[in-house]
C-alpha cells in the first residue's frame, strides 16, 4: 500500500484494513456460521475536503455492519433474497458516500459479496474487479466501469488516462442506477478474486496464481506498484 485509499472488510471479522497497516498482510479464516458472509473492498477516488480513504472506509462498514446487526432494521431478520439484501446494503453505502461528499470532490469503487452456504450475491459499482476460478478456467464477472475497460470490450483502442477515468462510483447520483448486481450458485472449489485496480498482472498470470494457491500477499507485491503508485488490494 502506497497511500490509505484501499479498505477491505469481511462481515463479523474486521470492518477494515488494521490501523497502521501500510504493508501486504494475509487473513485466513473458516466460516462455520449459518449466516451469510460478507466481503469486499472499496478503492478511495479523489481529494477535496474528505479524502477518498475515509470514503472507502464508509461503505465498506456500512455493507459489513448492515448484515452484522440482524441485517436491517426494524426487521430480526431480513426476508427478502440474498442478492436483494446485499442490494440494499449497497444502497445505503451509496446514500452514506453520498452525504459525506456533498461538499467535497471524492468517492469511492465498491465490490462486496455476500455468500451462504452455496448462494452467493455480488455487488459493485466502479472499477473494483471480481473474477471467479473454476475447473481452471477464469472468468471476469463483469466489466470494470472506466473508459480502458470499457473501450476494451467495444474493441476500441485505449488511451493515457483511460484506466484512470471512472464511468461511476459511490459519490455520483447515480450511482444505486449503475450497480452491478449478479447471484448464482458457487461450485467445490470455486476460487472467488476481488481486486482493485491496482492488481496489474495479466489474466493469465492471475488464473496461474489462483490455481497454485499464491497468496494475495504475493500477487499483490507481484504487481509492484508499476503503473500509477496505486495501492495494490486483493481478497481470495
Amino acid at each position: 500500500r502506497h497511500e490509505n485509499q484501499d479498505n477491505a472488510f469481511i462481515s463479523g471479522f474486521f470492518d477494515e484494513v488494521p490501523p497502521g497497516q501500510r504493508d501486504a498482510f494475509d487473513f485466513s479464516t473458516r466460516i462455520t456460521t449459518e449466516d451469510p458472509l460478507v466481503l469486499g473492498l472499496c478503492d478511495g477516488v479523489g481529494g477535496g475536503f474528505v479524502p477518498g480513504g475515509q470514503l472507502s472506509k464508509l461503505a465498506g462498514r456500512t455493507v459489513s455492519r448492515a448484515f452484522q446487526t440482524g441485517c436491517f432494521q426494524p426487521a430480526p431478520k431480513d426476508e427478502r433474497p440474498l442478492d436483494g439484501q446485499l442490494y440494499a446494503a449497497a444502497c445505503l453505502a451509496a446514500d452514506a458516500v453520498l452525504k459525506a461528499c456533498e461538499d467535497a470532490d471524492g468517492g469511492t469503487t465498491l465490490c462486496c459479496a455476500a455468500i451462504q452456504g452455496r448462494q452467493i450475491a455480488l455487488a459493485a459499482c466502479g472499477d473494483t474487479a471480481a473474477c471467479l476460478l473454476r475447473d481452471g478456467s477464469l472468468t471476469r464477472l463483469f466489466t470494470p466501469q472506466n473508459a480502458a475497460a470499457e473501450k476494451r470490450d467495444a474493441g476500441e483502442e485505449t488511451e493515457p488516462g483511460d484506466e484512470r477515468c471512472l464511468l461511476h462510483c459511490l459519490g455520483m447520483k447515480d450511482a444505486e442506477e449503475n450497480f452491478i448486481c449478479l447471484s448464482g450458485e458457487l461450485e467445490p472449489g470455486d476460487v472467488l478474486c476481488i481486486c482493485t485496480d491496482g492488481i496489474s498482472i495479466t489474466q493469465g498470470a492471475l488464473r496461474f496464481a489462483l490455481r497454485h494457491h499464491i497468496s494475495g500477499k504475493w500477487i499483490s507485491r507481484l504487481c509492484g506498484f508499476k503503473r500509477y503508485n496505486d495501492n495494490a488490494s486483493i481478497l481470495i
